[in-house]
């Protein structure tokens, strides 16, 4: 239901806050997964880790566990890559079939 939307935690609960917040990291260079981050992207690390008062520790542990995710993802998206070039391979050879 729509009221239950209230009861989900925020960072900040004033409209304008939000709004102000969005407009930043929207305003912020696509994200690399490798290398600096920039200064934009960390402070949001920082207020969001800091949110859920995570270690140090905790914070590269899910650094780490993010690059790892990316990487799986990656080597899937490559994977499926090759699968749907081979199937597009097949129906243009029955398309030529009787030709």
């Amino acid at each position: 239901m729509v009221a239950d939307y209230a009861q989900i935690p925020v960072l900040a609960r004033e409209e304008k806050c939000i709004e102000l917040a969005l407009q930043r990291v929207y305003a912020l260079p696509p994200r690399k997964l490798t290398g600096d981050q920039g200064q934009g992207w960390l402070d949001i690390d920082t207020i969001i880790f800091d949110a859920l008062e995570l270690t140090r520790g905790e914070r590269e542990a899910a650094y780490e566990a993010v690059g790892e995710l990316m990487g799986v993802r990656l080597t899937k998206a490559k994977s499926l890559s090759r699968v749907r070039e081979a199937r597009l391979r097949v129906e243009a050879v029955g398309r030529l079939m009787g030709v």
